[in-house]
């Protein structure tokens, strides 16, 4: 078949490329990327060069908290963190809008 493969999402930079455009002047130092996901929200956010808060609540919650709306413990934040791939700027417990 042939073509180019074209990948837009998370964790891939055209994404955030896209929201800083439609964000039309913003600086991206006054941007932050919120998700939880390591592998593509924290990634993605890292590899745009913008500030990130991670959810602890979220798809990683069953390795970081014990329940809903608590933030890790140092010790289970530090062992989870090293095997990460991106380290965020921010660990919240949750999200709730």
């Amino acid at each position: 078949m042939g073509g180019s493969v074209f990948y837009h999402g998370k964790p891939y930079p055209a994404i955030y490329a896209s929201c800083l455009r439609a964000l039309d002047g913003c600086p991206p130092e006054r941007v932050i990327a919120i998700g939880d996901s390591i592998e593509h929200d924290v990634l993605g956010a890292s590899r745009a060069r913008l500030a990130c808060a991670f959810i602890a609540g979220g798809i990683h919650a069953e390795a970081l908290v014990d329940r809903w709306g608590e933030l890790p413990d140092v010790e289970r934040w530090r062992a989870f963190s090293a095997q990460a791939v991106a380290k965020p700027d921010y660990v919240l417990p949750a999200l709730v809008w």
